[in-house]
């Protein structure tokens, strides 16, 4: 199996507090790995590092890889690339501009990728094709329901055809019913696409659902 990220040695302190000691694991492509435990257990600390938003302590000698590229290696703007280009973010409270419709939002990545404009409308419609949303392509975020924006969300994860996709707690804002879909959702594109996720959750029917489970506490990976 392919390697899509290979994290060694990932730590990270604030002020006197070890949040995450010594981290260590790999992810394979087609994966979905969820990330849980405990509230304060350094599991958003350690998505926000293995996604390349933070830097883990730099005194400590640490790899980060996504794909064949050390992370440690690039500048900023190789950092920034890499981000639009292979990777892709689902967050709990969606992060969808509110000036913008449900297909501009989809396709800000793919702009900002350089794809021209015809280029990005075709992949969004595509994609609200996929996720049943083609209706609602022209409507404001606020004229969504709560599943249907975080459903717009990933939809612009997926857009710019990722290695990785990161979700931080992708339903802890919707009912029980809506992330039963998104949960599907996740099975469905890693099925369909072979797609790659890594998912923070407190969601137990998600982690029973992922391939794998890393149970974080104490900034430690235990069994």
């Amino acid at each position: 199996m392919k390697i899509i990220l290979s994290a060694k040695n990932i730590s990270k302190t604030y002020k006197s507090l070890k949040v995450l000691n010594n981290i260590n694991f790999d992810i394979y492509k087609g994966e979905i790995v969820s990330i849980i435990g405990p509230s304060g257990a350094g599991k958003t600390t350690l998505l926000e590092i293995i996604s390349t938003i933070s830097k883990p302590d730099s005194q400590e000698k640490y790899s980060l890889k996504i794909g064949d590229r050390e992370i440690q290696s690039l500048n900023d703007n190789e950092v920034c690339k890499l981000r639009n280009e292979s990777i892709g973010f689902v967050f709990q409270s969606h992060e969808l501009l509110p000036e913008f419709s449900a297909i501009e939002n989809i396709m800000l990545p793919a702009l900002i990728k350089g794809l021209t404009k015809n280029e990005c409308i075709e992949k969004a419609k595509i994609l609200l094709n996929e996720f049943n949303l083609i209706k609602k392509l022209n409507n404001s975020p606020a004229e969504l329901s709560g599943g249907e924006q975080q459903r717009i969300s990933l939809a612009r994860a997926l857009i710019n055809d990722p290695e990785i996709i990161f979700a931080d707690e992708p339903t802890g804002n919707l009912d029980s019913k809506n992330s039963d879909l998104i949960n599907d959702l996740f099975l469905r594109l890693r099925k369909k696409y072979d797609q790659t996720f890594v998912i923070v959750t407190h969601n137990s029917k998600l982690a029973s659902m992922s391939d794998r489970v890393l149970n974080l506490k104490d900034g430690l990976l235990v069994n």
